[in-house]
């Protein structure tokens, strides 16, 4: 039998939540900071000790042990080995592992800390991570990468391809608060807003260019056919 490829697995690891998982076989996680806890399944005790970390999508007991991710979790609920594990979570998204949405929570809580120290580079990380989840969740825009034969998964996750869909400003803090004021002018400086607060590369496909693990330019290229310029960089100083 041949082996399940890694860009399987981590596709599942990464796009399937452990916690939405594990809220929907009954159990009821109680937030905790930013994580979860819960009685843990693999042992009797009366203290919870069990911690879900959505970020992370693993999960850790502290009592006795137990530790890993979804596949990990649903081996030792379902006993199931590792192959059957994996096919059995695919199963239960109905053969298509759905990516996990971007959160306002999540990106505005992102840049807040980007913002705090003034990095371009991790602000830059932080609107792409946010354009990578929405072009995941903009059938438009895969339409239009479907139409270039760019439709392709393992593709996008590669290259971290992102799509520009004009609600970066929506998921900032409020314009008229000092947090929404830095968010805004780091953004500018960055390029990636205009001075009138437009996103810059809005309506476009965003292609990022590393080098060395540094966003040294970004390429946008807007799927609108009336848009002009359709080719889009980032702003010279």
């Amino acid at each position: 039998m041949s082996r399940i490829p890694d860009n399987r697995i981590e596709r599942i690891k990464r796009n399937v939540s452990l916690l939405n998982w594990i809220e929907s076989t009954g159990h009821e996680p109680k937030k905790q900071g930013n994580d979860y806890v819960m009685a843990c399944v693999f042992h009797d005790e009366k203290t919870p000790s069990l911690k879900i970390t959505p970020d992370k999508n693993l999960y850790h007991c502290f009592g006795c042990g137990a530790a890993g991710s979804i596949i990990d979790w649903v081996m030792h609920t379902q006993g199931l080995d590792f192959r059957a594990a994996v096919e059995y979570i695919e199963a239960q998204q109905g053969g298509v592992v759905v990516p996990k949405p971007v959160t306002a929570q999540a990106v505005q809580s992102s840049l807040a800390a980007e913002i705090t120290n003034t990095d371009h580079q991790t602000a830059l990380q932080g609107v792409l991570n946010y354009y990578h989840e929405a072009l995941k969740n903009t059938p438009k825009a895969l339409a239009y990468l479907d139409s270039r034969g760019l439709n392709d998964p393992d593709l996008i996750n590669t290259f971290q391809l992102g799509f520009s869909n004009k609600a970066l400003n929506s998921i900032l803090a409020a314009k008229h608060t000092q947090a929404g004021k830095q968010q805004r002018e780091l953004l500018r400086t960055t390029g990636v807003l205009k001075k009138s607060g437009y996103e810059h590369f809005a309506g476009s496909i965003v292609v990022p260019i590393f080098d060395h693990g540094q966003c040294v330019e970004i390429y946008g290229r807007r799927i609108q056919t009336y848009s002009e310029p359709r080719h889009l960089y980032l702003p010279g100083p």
